[in-house]
């Protein structure tokens, strides 16, 4: 006799195969997309952080950068205005006094190495902090587990 078609079993043994393979494609895309959401706020915040040390240096007045958890705010320190005001996906801690970064009226910032990291440590993004010098602004990846300082960030 001329059988066609499949097995119930051929058939159960395709739709668990399908299935095994669709879970491992949705755990790795929502990786690569925690990834990538991690990458674009560090790139945003460096953005603003750059953009706020520049109209420092043009404006020749002060600007702040205030981080706290998800809240990110650039202030114009001389009238206490707030320029920039945003919600992060990430909560950041940023590594100096009071949350808070401050850039004088020639864009330098006061004191040492500050630095801002997304938490937690050791989570998927190829970069996830900014390291904040008196003249230089740079992006890099902190070492796994590490604190939020500069001697634990590879800079990129």
């Amino acid at each position: 006799m001329d059988e066609r078609g499949f097995t119930l079993t051929e058939m159960l043994i395709v739709i668990a195969v399908i299935g095994i393979l669709t879970s491992i494609a949705v755990y790795g895309f929502g990786k690569e997309r925690l990834k990538s959401s991690i990458e674009a706020q560090v790139r945003d915040m460096y953005t603003e952080i750059v953009n706020a040390r520049l109209q420092s240096f043009y404006t020749k007045q002060p600007r702040s950068v205030i981080v706290n958890g998800t809240l990110f705010k650039v202030i114009d320190t001389a009238s206490s205005a707030t320029l920039v005001e945003k919600t992060l996906a990430h909560p950041v801690v940023l590594n100096t006094t009071n949350n808070q970064l401050d850039f004088d009226r020639s864009g330098l910032t006061f004191g040492a190495f500050s630095s801002a990291c997304i938490e937690p440590a050791g989570n998927p993004g190829a970069i996830d902090s900014i390291v904040i010098s008196a003249a230089k602004i740079n992006m890099g990846k902190r070492s796994s587990g590490g604190s939020c300082g500069t001697g634990t960030i590879v800079q990129k």
